[in-house]
């Protein structure tokens, strides 16, 4: 059972780190104009997140943000053009990634992202209670605690919330290249007759 337990980490492991790579990483992550936009919004919201109870916008909200992803991902998988299909999930050998996994990727970082901000929007809740009886200097430190979990967890939101954005674009990226290989397909099928 111990070697079963090992490979199922392993093998998630694997998969999360593929996923990270594939990305880009922590530099990508800081280099996003997503995620600048985040931390702009998140300064701009201060007065919302930093009074308890803004875990409940973020718990009642991720999952309409799941069904979009869900959908999303069905719109792209559903291009019924073989021919393109395998146009974009060609990689070449210099790249790490083709085009349908980049595109893939995007929806994958919104919803990892989501789950996190939904989980921590889910421990700032059950975390959030008053203490009859408390060291002086908890007492003190809480309130700054708060500003900072709370912001970095609405910042986590936030940045779920720019990533729909992202996954749509991708979405775009992708119209837009099946509209230009159906204008070339189109094109050649007029230059042969």
């Amino acid at each position: 059972m111990w070697d079963d337990v090992k490979n199922s980490w392993g093998s998630v492991l694997e998969l999360w780190s593929s996923y990270w790579r594939l990305y880009g990483g922590g530099r990508a992550l800081l280099t996003s104009p997503y995620f600048h936009l985040s931390i702009l919004i998140t300064a701009l919201c201060f007065g919302f997140w930093r009074n308890s109870g803004w875990w409940d916008v973020v718990i009642s909200i991720v999952p309409m943000f799941l069904g979009f992803s869900l959908a999303g991902l069905a719109v792209f998988f559903s291009m019924s053009d073989e021919r393109f299909k395998k146009v974009v999930a060609y990689r070449d050998d210099d790249d790490p990634s083709s085009p349908f996994l980049d595109v893939v990727v995007a929806f994958v970082n919104f919803v990892v992202w989501q789950g996190f901000a939904f989980l921590v929007a889910v421990f700032a809740r059950s975390l959030f209670f008053k203490l009859d009886v408390a060291p002086e200097f908890f007492v003190k430190m809480l309130p700054y605690l708060n500003l900072i979990g709370w912001g970095g967890g609405f910042l986590i939101f936030t940045y779920s919330f720019m990533l729909l954005l992202a996954a749509t674009f991708s979405i775009f990226r992708v119209a837009r290249w099946y509209e230009d290989h159906i204008t070339n397909t189109v094109n050649q099928e007029n230059i042969e007759e």
